[in-house]
């Protein structure tokens, strides 16, 4: 059990959606490699409606068309512009493949903000979901310590993040780091600790304590951009989220975190019809309009 076991339990709707996944895909019915994942998902994409933010999909999979809509009404809500980032997928294209396009996706978005509509030094929010999360806060690291890359990020915006590799979790937080463990049973088998292992492996890191790969090994958590962050309280990714807020906050980094207490990763895209998935769409917005703002004067972890 980790300290923050309490997050597993709360969401009655969720804990029947749970029961009925379980009957509907076994795991032990699944083969982990690249196609047979690739054929999961396209067996739920049904499902896959409203899926959050650029650029999740553990790495090997997605598109810019599935979370269009979404990020249309975030710049909408937020009176902002958007660059949506399509990188080239694992394991066709191994680490750091990833990591480059998005930054050279970046870098080319400061140099033509104006045909974006946007000015950079009001305000620039590096965002993503579950592995485009990862992608996200690697990139504010290397960005803070990169002299040449003038302009800043002001804040990160992270959704369900996936910031430490299964390899890798800090040996001195012990047991305050067991959700990919814990929780286990409550997922599908596509977000099940198999397959989180399968999606590492996928992408091809070769040093799993790379901070480029895994955030939450950095040495340094002074001077990163106020933080927004999402967290899912039977997501075997939890505990590295709120743990990764905590070192945030320790740091002086201004940090906002919601919580979903009960509900499974990817339970949004899923399941938007549920309480707490619209509940997750509606904070999400507030907190990227508390990015935008600037006002980080108070911290909730």
């Amino acid at each position: 059990m980790s300290r923050f076991s309490h997050y597993t339990e709360g969401d009655e709707e969720w804990e029947a959606i749970s029961r009925a996944s379980c009957q509907m895909l076994d795991a032990k019915e699944q083969t982990l490699d690249v196609d047979s994942l690739r054929t999961l998902v396209d067996h739920v994409t049904v499902q896959l409606r409203d899926k959050a933010i650029p650029s999740g999909g553990g790495f090997f999979l997605g598109n810019l068309e599935i979370d269009d809509h979404f990020c249309r009404q975030l710049a909408i809500h937020a009176n902002i512009s958007i660059l949506a980032i399509a990188y080239r997928l694992a394991p066709e294209n191994a680490f750091p493949t990833q990591l480059e396009d998005c930054l050279s996706a970046i870098r080319w978005g400061v140099q033509n903000a104006r045909k974006l509509n946007s000015d950079v030094r009001k305000g620039f929010i590096i965002g993503g979901y579950a592995t485009g999360a990862n992608l996200a806060a690697s990139i504010s690291h290397i960005t803070r310590d990169d002299s040449t890359f003038k302009i800043k990020f002001t804040g990160q915006f992270l959704q369900l993040p996936m910031l430490c590799h299964v390899d890798a979790h800090p040996n001195k937080l012990g047991s305050e780091f067991n959700s990919m463990f814990e929780l286990d049973q409550y997922n599908t088998p596509l977000h099940g600790r198999q397959a989180f292992r399968k999606m590492w492996e996928m992408y091809g890191a070769p040093d799993p304590e790379d901070p480029k790969v895994s955030p939450l090994c950095t040495k340094s958590y002074k001077n990163l951009p106020a933080s927004y962050i999402q967290i899912a309280g039977q997501d075997p990714l939890r505990d590295e989220g709120l743990l990764y807020s905590e070192a945030l906050t320790d740091n002086s980094v201004s940090v906002k975190v919601d919580v979903y207490p009960g509900c499974p990763h990817g339970f949004a895209a899923s399941h938007p019809e549920t309480t707490a998935s619209k509940k997750y769409k509606a904070d999400a917005v507030v907190g990227l309009k508390w990015l935008v703002r600037g006002d980080h004067t108070w911290r909730v972890v």
